[in-house]
């Protein structure tokens, strides 16, 4: 995690970057999900756990990885409430 400019945070963790920013909409992050082909679910679970424990970004949460037909599906939140969805 790095902070970018005006507002902005970017992530980068197993070869992935999302960017999220300082803009809040309600309805908007109510209904929002960011689908990642994840190349690694456990490595993401494990970077979000340990940022959720650090509590270096409050408000976020972590659902445990679930298994989806052939897929392996870890959900996380941000503070907004925006869905972040790895998939393996």
């Amino acid at each position: 995690m790095c902070e970018g400019w005006d507002g902005t945070v970017d992530f980068t963790f197993d070869g992935r970057a999302f960017r999220l920013q300082n803009y809040y909409v309600a309805d908007w992050a109510n209904n929002f999900m960011i689908l990642i082909d994840a190349g690694s679910v456990d490595i993401w679970r494990k970077h979000a756990v340990a940022l959720l424990e650090s509590k270096a970004v409050s408000g976020m949460g972590v659902k445990a990885p679930e298994a989806e037909d052939e897929s392996l599906v870890l959900h996380v939140w941000d503070p907004t409430g925006a869905m972040l969805i790895f998939v393996r």
